[in-house]
């Protein structure tokens, strides 16, 4: 009887701790693919564990974007909150899996580690038979993902024809749970969920080897070298390794930016973007970036799902304060949870204006902070509606996705981007990063179009992708011709284009989307001389981001914008 009880304690209570070792893990591996160099660990925090943080970008500028990162997450069981997370120390997440009882292994010293595979590093295996120890050693058996190449999807054999199913051109692939140990930063018990995690860039040669541009409009793929260029994409495959459902579920990501000089900040959300950044509270970063500093964004591309199916994305955003405060530090995870819901320390409820805490007011309830480009109102630059700016400071800021049900053996998977855009016109300041981060952040929507390369089993160092090379610019546009840029960016019904005529020229503007299709023929013939405008209509397009070149005689550009 005795037995029958502990039994069935094991199934019901993921809460045992006494397994695992329960010190952090210390394990580290880098991105470093691409223009960023980005440090990851295995305990659910990212980039900074004591020490020096790493987020470099560009690299090698010694200048880094963003402090620490990390997971949180909350649902109820039996009406009782769970959490696991941590913003600075005590992470509540330990590598290795649970078993088929949600518990954790009584040795998972074997799953301390953070697997790293390159395209390159498949290629050299493939020309040579020489492996890495982590292309070898790939863990499938506890959920990596594997593109079969010897009939049998449930093995990893290298030597078979099997390989890493790798995104872009470097993956790193990492397991953990929130059973292992006591949480001692939240307070709560542990859920019961296995995290796989993975994170992954684009090189430019990657990129433009894998997008083609099919319409020969040279600025789609060049947009999205540069974008896919200061990119880090991070998925979290979250499965509930309990018997019981987690109700009321959300998780997200917490950023502590120090965008460069920590202490200059603002921060925003585009929330028709999915997309939670900061940029610098003027036009000169003290910390490295100087002049025209640049903005940066987390972007949900995928966010948990409501019971239908539907796609919640980034459902909240909400910025705190580094004090004991109402609007301050989470000091457990029922204040943590709280956030996560777009809720202050005290339950009172995010609201519009302001610092976003107006209790007894009747001021608006929101769930997302500065949702307006600034300087406009809500941002930090016009907090009021009458020009009243906050003083520019440290800045830290959470991002959610939910609420959802995590049923048992449900998996629920957030993808999220990490963009860093600058003005590409010097000196046009601060708010010029902003708009191009709002131009940019669409791109990174083709990630969820991209599969693995299809060529992982018998591509080799010589058919590896070509350096990306930048096209000839096309011939100057005649000295008489002025074009505008679109207005209004973003737009949502119409993005007109001004074009000023000395004499009559032939004119042809085509729209294309991402992907360099065809979308609309905005002008094909000539004008006459004088002032003319050229309509993109959206009424029929689908939000994303759109070229659109205009060739007049033998000369060309483009002008790109984001239909919201």
């Amino acid at each position: 009887m005795r037995l029958a009880t502990l039994l069935l304690a094991l199934l019901v209570a993921p809460t045992a701790a006494a397994q695992f070792n329960c010190p952090t893990s210390t394990t580290t591996n880098v991105l470093e693919g691409n223009d960023v160099r980005a440090r990851l660990y295995a305990n659910g925090n990212l980039f900074w564990q004591g020490g020096d943080p790493l987020y470099e970008v560009p690299k090698d500028s010694s200048v880094q974007a963003i402090f620490a990162a990390g997971l949180w997450m909350g649902g109820f069981v039996d009406d009782t909150l769970r959490f696991a997370g941590a913003d600075y120390s005590d992470w509540e997440f330990r590598p290795g899996p649970l078993d088929d009882f949600g518990q954790p292994l009584a040795d998972a010293s074997a799953y301390d580690r953070i697997w790293h595979v390159t395209l390159a590093d498949i290629a050299r295996y493939n020309a040579t038979g020489e492996a890495t120890d982590d292309l070898a050693s790939w863990p499938a058996e506890v959920g990596a993902p594997v593109v079969d190449g010897d009939g049998d999807p449930d093995n990893y054999n290298l030597a078979g024809g099997d390989r890493p199913a790798i995104s872009g051109d470097e993956t790193a692939w990492w397991i953990m749970n929130d059973v292992a140990c006591p949480h001692t930063w939240s307070n709560r018990e542990p859920l019961g969920v296995e995290l796989r995690a993975s994170a992954f860039t684009f090189s430019a040669d990657y990129t433009a080897d894998l997008l083609d541009d099919p319409a020969g409009t040279g600025g789609v793929t060049q947009s999205l070298v540069r974008v896919l260029r200061h990119a880090t994409f991070y998925r979290f495959a979250i499965t509930n390794r309990s018997t019981e459902p987690i109700e009321r579920f959300y998780a997200g990501l917490f950023v502590d930016t120090d965008l460069g000089d920590f202490n200059d900040d603002y921060i925003g959300s585009a929330p028709e973007l999915g997309m939670g950044y900061v940029y610098n509270g003027d036009d000169f970063d003290e910390g490295g970036y100087e002049a025209d500093p640049p903005a940066f964004g987390a972007v949900y591309l995928q966010g948990l799902t409501d019971s239908t199916g539907a796609d919640l994305g980034l459902s909240t955003f909400l910025t705190y304060n580094g004090d004991s405060s109402n609007t301050g530090n989470p000091t457990d995870g029922e204040d943590a949870y709280n956030y996560l819901q777009a809720r202050w320390r005290d339950d009172n409820p995010l609201t519009f204006g302001g610092n976003g805490y107006n209790p007894g007011s009747v001021a608006e309830e929101t769930r997302y902070m500065f949702p307006d480009p600034p300087p406009r109102f809500w941002s930090e630059y016009n907090t009021d509606g009458v020009g009243s700016a906050n003083q520019r400071a440290d800045r830290r800021f959470l991002t959610s996705s939910g609420p959802a049900t995590l049923a048992p053996g449900a998996t629920q998977t957030l993808l999220i981007g990490l963009l860093w855009s600058r003005t590409q016109t010097p000196g046009t300041g601060n708010l010029a990063s902003v708009r191009q981060l709002y131009l940019d952040a669409p791109l990174l929507g083709v990630v969820r179009t991209l599969s693995t390369d299809p060529r992982l089993q018998t591509i080799t160092p010589e058919t590896l992708p070509a350096p990306y090379v930048e096209p000839e610019p096309p011939p100057d546009l005649p000295d008489r011709l002025a074009v505008s840029d679109g207005f209004p960016n973003p737009f949502t019904r119409a993005a007109s284009f001004s074009l000023d005529l000395s004499e009559a020229l032939p004119v042809r503007a085509v729209a294309y989307d991402l992907l360099g299709r065809e979308v609309a023929v905005l002008q094909d013939g000539e004008l006459p001389g004088g002032t003319h405008t050229l309509a993109l209509d959206g009424a029929r397009l689908p939000a994303g981001v759109y070229v659109v070149r205009i060739a007049v005689g033998s000369g060309s550009t483009t002008r790109t914008v984001v239909k919201l």
